[in-house]
């Protein structure tokens, strides 16, 4: 474990003068402020058509407090065994574990891989997207056959698309929100997807959920997503410490549960999403996202 935190922890060096240490803290700040994701999408007339480049603008109505973010903080949170904490962790995946949200995800992808000018279109299964929810985007394109020349225009064009649908094509699996009533009783939670973090956040929202969550972190608050451990490690490290025994990663695919046990979490696997016959890679695993939490409650 001492392997996997060491890399996260930075070394803070003597500063010589008054203006060197204000200096440095100025330069915090602006690392803080890149990952600070108090933005909100631009109008949707900004970009009516389909292949212009998202935009964001500053959300000037942002109130310290009003949203769940995901910031820089100095190091990461570490899993002690030795440590004391009232309550449990849960963190969550998105799509596939607490959002069925495969028909936008889908569409999007679907527009995203239309013919371009010089560029031959491509036609994906709901399947072949369907067995790569849970990768990155430009992973995904690339599976299907996308050079990495083209990867990011495909991208562009998949984000520009999917903003205007994913609400209205995305919604809960059976007893989400009743399993979040019922594990804020006893436990800090927090949502670890590599979706991008903005929509998640807009999506949850959407939903009256954003406000269960203490943390959400997405595709852009990390530099390796899952199953990297990273992902874990940073929702951690704005959630109280507590000791590994007490922290579980609910999700769907194999991903979730390689990021988990990378992290050294309890790995629970839910079969209402995307992932299939993972009983064997999982600690434990369960149909839906209400039954894994009523067991996570019962453990000692």
């Amino acid at each position: 474990m001492a392997n996997i935190f060491g890399k996260f922890l930075g070394e803070k060096g003597n500063e010589s003068s008054k203006k060197a240490a204000e200096q440095n803290s100025q330069n915090k700040s602006l690392q803080n402020d890149d990952l600070q994701d108090k933005f909100e999408l631009a109008p949707q007339s900004v970009a009516q058509s389909s292949d212009e480049k998202i935009e964001l603008k500053p959300d000037n109505d942002a109130k310290g407090g009003d949203k769940i973010i995901a910031h820089s903080t100095q190091g990461y949170a570490h899993l002690s065994s030795n440590a004391t904490s009232e309550k449990k962790i849960i963190l969550f995946d998105l799509d596939g574990t607490l959002l069925d949200s495969l028909e936008g995800i889908y569409a999007s992808f679907c527009r995203a891989c239309e013919e371009e000018e010089g560029k031959e279109a491509y036609a994906p299964s709901l399947e072949e997207v369907r067995s790569m929810i849970g990768l990155p985007l430009r992973e995904m394109f690339l599976r299907v056959g996308f050079s990495q020349n083209e990867v990011e225009s495909r991208v562009t064009r998949y984000k520009n698309h999917y903003r205007r649908i994913c609400i209205e094509k995305s919604k809960l699996y059976p007893k989400v929100r009743e399993a979040l009533i019922l594990a804020r009783e006893f436990a800090h939670l927090g949502v670890v997807t590599t979706k991008t973090g903005l929509y998640s956040k807009q999506i949850l929202e959407n939903f009256e959920l954003l406000k269960y969550f203490g943390v959400v972190i997405g595709i852009e608050d990390v530099s390796e997503p899952k199953p990297d451990a990273e992902p874990i490690l940073r929702a951690l490290s704005f959630l109280p410490i507590a000791p590994k025994q007490k922290v579980y990663m609910i999700g769907d695919t194999i991903l979730d549960i390689e990021s988990a046990k990378n992290a050294g979490v309890n790995a629970l696997w839910v079969r209402c999403g995307y992932g299939q016959g993972l009983e064997s890679q999982a600690d434990k695993s369960f149909d839906t996202v209400y039954e894994a939490v009523a067991y996570i409650k019962e453990v000692r």
